[in-house]
């Protein structure tokens, strides 16, 4: 069994057992949520953004975390 099937019949479990109504509620208004934000819709500039950084990763031009932390540091002192 996968962990998303773990996790999934482990909810089922704990729903099936709560007799609280309002976290019922709760919950059924976050998975309703959680389905219409499913699909992202970008605008052309974003698009831009994306295209420059996979443009960047295949051309190498990375930097780590660890290096960004010290250069954030750096400009913040």
């Amino acid at each position: 069994m996968t962990a998303l099937e773990i996790i999934k019949n482990n909810l089922i479990e704990k729903i099936l057992a709560t007799k609280n109504e309002q976290i019922l509620e709760t919950l059924n208004q976050m998975l309703d949520s959680s389905n219409e934000n499913d699909f992202v819709t970008f605008s052309q500039d974003q698009i831009e953004i994306l295209n420059l950084s996979e443009t960047d990763i295949s051309l190498g031009n990375l930097i780590s975390e660890a290096d960004l932390n010290k250069r954030d540091s750096k400009w913040l002192s």
